[in-house]
């Protein structure tokens, strides 16, 4: 177990619990109290929408003067749902949004600040995982609390013990740096004497070099994608650069042919290759096909002189619309599904899922799932939080096909940078020329 992110983590134990206690002072059940009726939109499809269901059950008996009608809603349709609805007067209570649609509504003035009632209730911010809160935060205030957790995506570092011991390398360490990659990369490589690779050192190193994979990449190389005012482009740097020329050299001085380390997750779980990126779901794939693998884990490696090892690009979050009539209402139902562990802790941890509050992941069920669960917390706390716009999608677009022309070998870094950026400060300032033209 990492001891720093152990001793961290029950710090905030000790002061969560008495956050708890505080809380159930704050919120006692009082039969005089009015009737409210609060409606909640969320995207819990399968079986997780009785999950949810039982939720809100236990919360109406805590509070039985508050009713609350669960409204189940696609996944991509919620954004929409929630425009509509508020624009014809009659938006729900308490809304599931991602993470770039909270900063979107929330500038446009449609979400309740939750700082005052955080503050109020005397909840420490350092429960929560820090690029979690964050993503939800905007121009100072906080307007969505996360369900559950996006920094892990693509960003702990699978890896299989035998090979490593079998390369003279430790099967207890997961290499740290690029360099170390590099280098235990080097000495996995196997090939046969037809010049046919045997086992391959890590599956898909730049995963398609996808918007994600390219934004854990730049961060892991200190760079950012915008300014924190999200209005001027940043990628365009030279810690981007040296990110995107690593990959690139990797893949040359390692493999003997283009395609060899085209391999798909298969392949690690045959022992074919050593290593590969992926997020939490990792683990329980590896161990459903072979309960025995000898499975390692470690943080995504960066540069040396990075603060990150790669990009948290948001999650969902529950927010509460202005129009809720019941503020305090539609707060005690936030709390319930987002931050009492009876409820949002049992939700997140049935689904095999880390928690974005961090005492929440020393539970003993998630020890005796996955005794690797400490590497997801130290992976948590070392990522950034991405700003996040609805324009998202389109700004990103740029910088990952300049992450592909280096891959590609038809650009190089500087120009291809300067290019993208160009092109994504373009969609940047047409995107708040009108945003600045609505508050007119």
């Amino acid at each position: 177990m990492n001891k720093a992110f152990a001793t961290r983590c029950k710090h905030v134990a000790t002061v969560f619990g008495t956050i708890l206690l505080v809380l159930a002072v704050l919120s006692p059940v009082s039969p005089a109290q009015q009737k409210v009726q609060l409606e909640l939109l969320h995207g819990w499809s399968g079986f997780r929408e009785p999950m949810v269901q039982q939720m809100i059950d236990e919360f109406m008996q805590e509070y039985p003067w508050i009713e609350v009608e669960a409204r189940l809603v696609p996944h991509g349709e919620l954004d929409d749902q929630f425009l509509l609805t508020y624009a014809a007067g009659m938006a729900p209570d308490v809304v599931m949004l991602t993470t770039k649609h909270v900063i979107a509504f929330a500038d446009r003035g449609a979400l309740v600040d939750l700082t005052p009632f955080i503050e109020r209730d005397g909840i420490d911010w350092e429960i929560w995982v820090p690029s979690e809160i964050e993503g939800g935060q905007w121009q100072g205030g906080t307007y969505g609390l996360p369900i559950r957790t996006g920094g892990e995506a693509g960003n702990i570092l699978y890896y299989n013990k035998r090979l490593f011991a079998e390369a003279g390398l430790s099967p207890e360490r997961a290499p740290a740096t690029w360099d170390e990659l590099l280098t235990y990369s080097k000495k996995l490589i196997r090939y046969d004497d037809e010049d046919r690779i045997v086992v391959n050192p890590i599956n898909d190193l730049t995963q398609g070099a996808s918007a994600q994979a390219t934004l854990n990449w730049i961060y892991s190389g200190g760079a950012t994608l915008m300014s924190d005012d999200m209005r001027t482009i940043a990628f365009n740097s030279q810690a981007a650069a040296d990110a995107m020329s690593f990959a690139h050299q990797f893949r040359s001085e390692v493999y003997r042919n283009p395609d060899d380390d085209k391999m798909g997750n298969e392949a690690f779980y045959a022992q074919q290759s050593a290593m590969f990126f992926w997020g939490s779901e990792g683990f329980s794939y590896v161990w459903d096909q072979d309960p025995d693998f000898p499975l390692g884990a470690g943080p995504r490696p960066k540069h040396p002189d990075s603060p990150y090892i790669g990009a948290n690009q948001g999650t969902w979050r529950y927010v509460m619309s202005d129009t809720a009539a019941d503020k305090e209402a539609a707060w005690l139902l936030i709390k319930w599904l987002t931050i009492r562990e009876e409820s949002a802790g049992w939700f997140i941890r049935a689904q095999g899922r880390p928690s974005p509050i961090r005492a929440y992941n020393l539970h003993p069920e998630y020890f005796e799932v996955n005794p690797l669960i400490t590497v997801v917390g130290e992976v948590l706390e070392q990522v950034a939080n991405v700003p996040m716009l609805p324009i998202f999608d389109d700004i990103v677009v740029p910088v990952r096909n300049a992450f592909r022309e280096v891959l590609a070998g038809t650009n190089a870094p500087g120009p291809a940078l300067q290019a993208a950026a160009e092109r994504a400060q373009g969609i940047l300032d047409q995107y708040w020329a009108e945003v600045d033209a609505q508050k007119q």
